[in-house]
């Protein structure tokens, strides 16, 4: 058992290696991990200020006002995704949720009303629904070979699972070592952070989709001669 764990281990230690040796990869990965982990800690520090403010409900009233909203914008922004570049599109949203995310910051340390405290998270919680398809789509066109199109879905998987963690821990430690209005300002740094990778990301366009074709050609031929 302990060689099976070592085995897997070092297989994703080898498609991680892999996933970052390609930089434009790399710095996509790691905008992606900060925007994760900023709204982790936006999460924990939304819950904590809604909980104080109006109890267990108003918690789950402000998760509904957060999710329905952009679930409802989702088939609507999709259209616009595919008219910008999506290195741009990531920039832009890293941006506006770093201004908003600042912006609860500063109201919850002014004890202003929570409404507009309300209005910002679902103002952010909307611009985040077109980070996950624009990194989806941009790795087939930085990736070169196919085996690094697997070890970056493969190291997303992960940083989407490690970000999850260390989101709500670090927004716990600053809370506990600040105030819950730090946690926001926390989380704007690190989506402004996420911003300035994605301002990094250069995919040449002009070889794009020939990449995009020597990697969809690359996996049909594994899973044609792979056994079933």
């Amino acid at each position: 058992m302990i060689e099976q764990v070592r085995e897997r281990f070092e297989g994703v230690k080898s498609s991680l290696a892999v996933s970052f040796r390609n930089r434009n990869i790399g710095l996509l990965q790691l905008a992606s991990s900060s925007s994760l982990t900023a709204d982790a800690a936006f999460t924990i520090g939304l819950g904590i200020l809604a909980l104080r403010a109006g109890g267990a409900t108003e918690v789950g009233v402000v998760a509904v006002l957060r999710l329905l909203p952009a679930a409802m914008a989702t088939p609507i922004l999709t259209p616009f995704m595919d008219r910008v570049r999506h290195e741009y599109l990531l920039v832009a949203v890293a941006l506006i949720r770093g201004v908003l995310f600042t912006g609860i910051g500063v109201l919850a340390m002014l004890d202003m009303s929570t409404i507009w405290v309300y209005v910002l998270a679902v103002l952010a919680s909307i611009t985040f629904v077109m980070h996950g398809p624009a990194v989806t789509s941009l790795f087939p066109a930085l990736c070169r070979t196919p085996l690094e199109l697997t070890s970056a879905n493969l190291a997303r998987t992960l940083a989407y699972s490690i970000s999850n963690l260390i989101g709500p821990l670090a927004a716990a430690f600053v809370i506990v070592s600040l105030d819950e209005s730090s946690v926001f300002y926390f989380a704007a740094i690190l989506a402004l952070t996420a911003g300035t990778n994605c301002s990094a990301v250069s995919p040449k366009r002009s070889t794009s989709v020939f990449a995009r074709i020597a990697v969809v050609r690359g996996i049909s031929r594994r899973s044609a001669i792979s056994p079933k």
